[in-house]
């Protein structure tokens, strides 16, 4: 009953789907493990916050959607890195099986 509500009115329309936003979910995905994989330990924070923060300003999405999107954005990233580091580390493990 909580999630179940419509969200803001954006230009005389009435948006149907806002939780998660997809705007904020996206930007931090696509953000944040494209650090990681560049830069390993630096992120684009700022541009993700901005986007959310644009998002709640325009008035074309709720603040609870764009926190929900950075959560599971935020969730995401952290899947797909440890699935990364898990993968990594068995392929280096199986090369020193091969080498030994």
């Amino acid at each position: 009953m909580l999630f179940h509500r419509p969200g803001p009115v954006a230009a005389g329309i009435q948006l149907i789907n806002t939780f998660p936003s997809e705007e904020t979910l996206t930007s931090i995905t696509v953000c944040g493990f494209t650090a990681f994989l560049l830069l390993r330990h630096d992120s684009h924070i700022l541009v993700c916050l901005l986007v959310g923060i644009s998002r709640i300003y325009s008035g074309v999405q709720f603040p609870s959607d764009v926190t929900a999107g950075y959560v599971f954005g935020g969730v995401w990233i952290t899947l797909n890195v440890i699935l990364l580091e898990v993968l990594r580390k068995l392929q280096d493990n199986g090369a020193m099986l091969v080498a030994n």
